[in-house]
């Protein structure tokens, strides 16, 4: 993996469902669910030659922390 020092880019993977989900559980959040749709067509995922840690997202934070982790290492 192509690093900048220490730096390394990592994308985290979440189907727009289970984003949907996660923002409509939030009370009071400051971001409307009415605005992902377009906030996921606007998204500019990185080019295939761009070098990236990609992390599925999904399920607890304890077990993306722990994916996250396991990759970093590798």
């Amino acid at each position: 993996m192509r690093a900048l020092g220490d730096l390394r880019l990592i994308l985290l993977r979440v189907p727009a469902a289970e984003l949907r989900r996660r923002l409509e559980s939030r009370a009071g959040h400051f971001f409307d669910p009415r605005l992902l749709v377009s906030q996921l067509e606007a998204f500019d995922p990185p080019a295939i030659d761009e070098e990236i840690l990609e992390i599925d997202a999904t399920g607890p934070a304890g077990d993306v922390l722990a994916r996250l982790q396991a990759a970093a290492s590798a």
